[in-house]
């Protein structure tokens, strides 16, 4: 039987370099997954927010908003020059959101330039409004700018 496996010469050879470079390819994943600092995205206390994007309301208008904008790349742990930011998840129906807004502004108003009783960094707050699945329920620009 002319032509088969068994009588191709590079046969072997092609099959060698296949399996070379899938070992090469396992090798550089695992250099990658070993050695990439990896960045917890979530909503938890020292989790990088999601990159959230849509329409924010700043108290003089509704505006185009992109959180990746806020990132700085270069910032470094102890640097206290830059800004910083703490975003509240929230819903207008719920209870515990509404109780803690006014802390949330008293916050504001303390951990700002501004205030001489502060040393640190500018902190933007933000609020991520989320309207929950509640049967009845439907929040608006103007609750949410309440």
């Amino acid at each position: 039987m002319q032509g088969s496996i068994r009588e191709d010469e590079s046969a072997g050879a092609v099959g060698s370099a296949a399996l070379s470079v899938a070992s090469l390819f396992i090798v550089v994943i695992m250099v990658i997954a070993l050695t990439a600092n990896p960045i917890a995205i979530g909503t938890g206390v020292g989790q990088r927010a999601p990159d959230i994007e849509g329409k924010a309301y700043d108290g003089n208008g509704w505006y185009d908003f992109d959180f990746g904008d806020y990132f700085d790349l270069t910032w470094e742990d102890g640097n206290i020059t830059g800004e910083w930011v703490a975003i509240e998840f929230m819903d207008t129906d719920c209870p515990y959101c509404q109780q803690t807004a006014g802390q949330y502004g008293d916050w504001a108003n303390f951990f700002n330039e501004a205030n001489e009783e502060w040393s640190g960094p500018h902190v933007n707050f933000l609020a991520s409004a989320t309207e929950l699945d509640i049967k009845g329920h439907e929040s608006s620009r103007t609750e949410i700018q309440e």
